[in-house]
C-alpha cells in the first residue's frame, strides 16, 4: 500500500508539494480545500515525512 492523496487518492511522489492538514492528512497542494488555520504544514512529501516524522517509509508496502 502507497501513500495516497486524501482527496483525488492519486498515488503521492516524494517531490510532490503537498499539504499536512491538523488531522494528519496529506493531499496535494491543488487539492486542499480546507480553511488555512487547518494547515500543519506544506512541503514536498520526503520534507513532510522528515519534519513531522509521519508516514515512515517501511511501514509503507
Amino acid at each position: 500500500m502507497r501513500l495516497c492523496c486524501g482527496f483525488c487518492h492519486v498515488e503521492l511522489e516524494d517531490d510532490d508539494v503537498v499539504v499536512l492538514d491538523e488531522f494528519n492528512f496529506v493531499r496535494h497542494e491543488e487539492c486542499f480545500d480546507l480553511p488555512n488555520h487547518l494547515i500543519k504544514g506544506i512541503d514536498t512529501l520526503d520534507n513532510i515525512r522528515s519534519r513531522f516524522g509521519l508516514f515512515e517509509k517501511e511501514y509503507l508496502h
